[in-house]
């Protein structure tokens, strides 16, 4: 395998041409196991849950998100690493914010400008989903079905005052709903804030979401955190957490 830097790839390409950055740190004293630093440079407050690891089947090739430097730039670039190689390889320079994948799918969506992609962990090859213009406007991805046929993100209704809500993609045929207008609606009435609702698909079939919001208490005094789980088509959610800090969403 010829190394090169990372750098290197461009994005339309179909070779991932592979850098070297990974250290070894040594072993850990108490299981012995060698611990291996593939990145210095992850940002490492999103996808801290881990609840749909960005890998392949294997697990051998992962996804990770880093700024290009975090002192000057909110320029974010999408990274590859494999870990039995222990290389690197630059996925896309421009990446708006946090990717998402279905758990060990080999694949993760990301968005680019307005455009919501994605790309092969085994092959680096990269493929436009769709346009995401006609849509209301992202404020972040959530949770792409373990089918890859449904993705889930935190829409802006109003910049002001600034409303949210949940948006479903249906990825074969471009059409959208609104989750919290038909079925959720109750998560509104409550006050739903930071981002409206954050929605996980169930990471094994698909036919549950995990909902995450932070409501008002019922004396309206605090805010606190919920959780429910629903049913995937917005039905029959039923409380499962509450109580919990403002940022400590489930999802």
């Amino acid at each position: 395998m010829t190394l090169h830097s990372p750098l290197s790839l461009y994005l339309e390409t179909d070779m991932m041409n592979w850098g070297k950055e990974a250290r070894d740190i040594g072993r850990d004293p108490v299981s012995g196991s060698m611990i291996v630093r593939l990145s210095g440079s992850s940002i490492r407050t999103e996808n801290i849950y881990c609840e749909s690891p960005r890998c392949t089947l294997d697990g051998r090739r992962i996804a990770t998100l880093r700024y290009a430097d975090e002192f000057t730039t909110p320029q974010k670039w999408l990274m590859c690493h494999d870990v039995e190689t222990k290389l690197t390889c630059l996925l896309d320079d421009k990446v708006v914010d946090v990717p998402i994948s279905p758990a060990f799918g080999g694949e993760v969506y990301y968005r680019r400008g307005p455009e919501l992609r994605k790309v092969s962990l085994e092959t680096g090859d990269v493929s436009r989903v769709l346009d995401m213009t006609p849509l209301p406007k992202c404020a972040q991805l959530y949770s792409v079905s373990p089918d890859q046929r449904f993705l889930l993100y935190s829409g802006i209704m109003s910049e002001s005052p600034v409303v949210y809500n949940l948006v479903r993609i249906d990825l074969q045929t471009g059409a959208w709903r609104l989750m919290l207008d038909d079925g959720w609606e109750f998560l509104l009435r409550k006050g739903a804030s930071a981002r409206g609702v954050a929605g996980e698909y169930n990471p094994v079939h698909g036919r549950e979401i995990l909902l995450s919001a932070v409501v008002w208490n019922p004396e309206r005094t605090a805010r606190q955190g919920v959780g429910y789980i629903g049913d995937a088509e917005g039905k029959d959610a039923h409380q499962v957490v509450t109580g919990r800090h403002p940022a400590a969403f489930l999802a």
